[in-house]
């Protein structure tokens, strides 16, 4: 489905670098492979969500992360907002983090929804891609 969601998108890959993984996939090991395939020129970013984002400092080799990607953390208007901020300074400080915020428009959408609502029957049109639509459909994905 994620290939589904990208198909048509120039700016969008899809890596299935985790899913050939051979143990369990950590984010700094994923990361350590998008530098040797793209190469040392490459700047790549880690883009996660504020909640993923507070709690990143307990995660298999934290430090390492910040130190070496530059993060982009989506938050939407009034999400944890100040905790946001006050942990964005303290990772700085403490690992020399380089962490940017990406304010997300509000859009009330959820996986949980979008499953919640293929297993009543219900339309996901304009919720997730034409491609993806049609793919849960065809597959009766999320079907009781």
């Amino acid at each position: 489905m994620t290939e589904l969601a990208a198909e048509g998108n120039p700016y969008f890959e899809v890596s299935d670098i985790e899913l050939k993984a051979a143990e369990v996939s950590y984010t700094v090991h994923t990361m350590e492979q998008c530098e040797a395939l793209y190469g040392p020129e490459a700047e790549l970013f880690l883009i996660t969500g504020t909640d993923a984002f507070l709690d990143m400092d307990r995660w298999y080799r934290a430090e390492e992360l910040f130190r070496r990607y530059a993060i982009l953390v989506g938050n939407r208007p009034g999400k944890r907002e100040m905790e946001l901020m006050e942990a964005m300074w303290r990772f700085k400080e403490k690992y020399g983090c380089r962490a940017r915020r990406i304010d997300m428009p509000r859009q009330d959408i959820s996986s949980t929804d979008i499953r919640r609502r293929a297993a009543e029957g219900k339309s996901v049109k304009y919720l997730v891609p034409a491609g993806v639509e049609e793919y849960i459909l065809r597959n009766r994905l999320y079907s009781t």
